[in-house]
């Protein structure tokens, strides 16, 4: 950060020098070459810290001895039973609309869910508990519910 203080402050005593040299310089012949003088002044100032760039080494092997950041992943399992459990509550909630659209009450809903290496959401499963007089046939409402997620759902008759 001081190398950049130091860097501005020449820039402007730079710029206050050119602009001195400016003012001072009659009119006439000597006026566009002292612009001219004053603005490669001004360039080289604003240059000079590129000129230090070739004190950095930027090869491959520079960046290979900084050695490899250390990976820290003891939240990644917190992080994947929290993306587990927000799929469970919306195939919840997916499974109790689906139900309600067929007039059936969803007793209770269990999905077998995991995260894999990639951190891909998998849902292996999903079983529902209906009441035992509310629909005919548990086969065609697993076949409505697994049409709407997508996933194998089973259905059970309580």
């Amino acid at each position: 950060m001081d190398m950049l203080k130091e860097w501005a402050l020449c820039l402007m005593a730079a710029a206050a020098a050119g602009t001195l040299a400016v003012v001072i310089v009659p009119r006439g012949s000597m006026d566009k070459t002292v612009r001219a003088v004053v603005g490669i002044f001004v360039v080289a100032v604003i240059c000079a810290p590129l000129s230090e760039i070739e004190n950095f080494d930027f090869s491959v092997e520079a960046f290979a001895n900084y050695g490899e950041v250390p990976f820290d992943n003891t939240h990644i399992d917190d992080m994947n039973l929290q993306m587990i459990n927000i799929c469970k509550k919306a195939v919840e909630e997916q499974i109790k609309k689906t139900a309600d659209e067929q007039n059936v009450t969803a007793i209770s809903v269990e999905a077998d869910i995991s995260v894999d290496a990639e951190n891909c959401i998998i849902i292996h499963k999903i079983d529902v508990c209906i009441d035992d007089g509310e629909f005919l046939s548990a086969d065609l409402l697993s076949e409505k519910f697994s049409e709407k997620l997508g996933v194998p759902v089973v259905v059970n008759v309580k």
